[in-house]
């Protein structure tokens, strides 16, 4: 098996919403776990990426986080 789809598989998937844009890629995202809510650090990564998709602060995204970043 192809070692990037081994880490593809390992994330547990939130939805989000883009609070800040950091730049360098990188932007704020507030992700509700059942009752609580919690802010990350997140950067595109992948077709976003690639095809220089913008995202704007108040955008939905889906956040891919491996246990290691819980």
């Amino acid at each position: 098996k192809n070692k990037m789809r081994e880490e593809k598989d390992n994330l547990v998937s939130f939805n989000g919403k883009v609070t800040d844009a950091l730049g360098g890629g990188f932007y704020n995202v507030k992700i509700k776990d059942g009752a609580t809510e919690h802010e990350v650090k997140v950067k595109l990564k992948g077709r976003l990426k690639h095809n220089k998709i913008r995202v704007l602060p108040g955008d939905s995204v889906i956040v891919g986080l491996s246990v290691h970043d819980m």
